[in-house]
């Protein structure tokens, strides 16, 4: 299930401020969910700081904020969503860095660049998240297309071990990454897009 919420004017630009806020959406799905009742004290981190709860290894999430906005994904299964302002500025360095030589070439034929690359960097962020590597898996070797429709990886060999959704309310990019499935998601407020790879 996916849980977004606007953050409080007042924690703009504090972290830890608006990593509570995301952690408190976290809190409060798997109270909903599942009946229990948790707090941040019983969240601990693995090796590349993927979050989990070892009491209850069968509940996978993954959370994230932006200056204004907060997401968290709970599943039965790995998973990983970030969420990001439509007018960050994802540079050039940054985009040849992390993106692939076809995925800038999809971002700037998109019709929106800035909107295409903040959709294309939640994507690869929600994958890295959700193998629970982060940003040492690497952010080009996350490379993804299009095929029949979906969002994949580029890689064959691993294109179908997971899904992708991606949502917009215009000012914000959610995307959830889901492994085995496509995620679930109603979330009727939001847009599903296909950015960058749809103009």
């Amino acid at each position: 299930m996916l849980y977004i919420s606007p953050v409080d004017n007042s924690l703009h630009g504090d972290y830890h401020g608006l990593h509570r806020c995301a952690v408190s959406l976290l809190t409060e799905g798997i109270k909903k969910e599942y009946g229990i009742c948790i707090s941040e004290s019983c969240i601990s981190t693995g090796r590349y700081g993927k979050p989990f709860i070892p009491r209850y290894p069968n509940i996978h999430f993954s959370y994230s904020h932006c200056f204004d906005m907060a997401v968290c994904y709970i599943s039965d299964t790995e998973c990983g969503c970030d969420i990001e302002a439509v007018g960050r500025n994802i540079g050039e360095r940054v985009m040849k860095r992390c993106f692939t030589e076809r995925e800038i070439s999809a971002v700037n034929t998109c019709g929106s660049i800035p909107k295409g690359a903040a959709a294309l960097w939640t994507l690869k962020e929600s994958y890295v998240k959700a193998i629970g590597t982060g940003l040492a898996y690497g952010m080009k070797k996350a490379e993804l297309c299009m095929n029949n429709n979906r969002i994949v990886l580029a890689d064959k060999e691993i294109a179908d071990s997971c899904g992708f959704i991606t949502l917009t309310d215009g000012e914000h990019i959610a995307s959830v990454c889901e492994m085995g499935r496509n995620p679930i998601v109603t979330f009727s407020s939001w847009d599903q897009i296909l950015f960058p790879f749809s103009p």
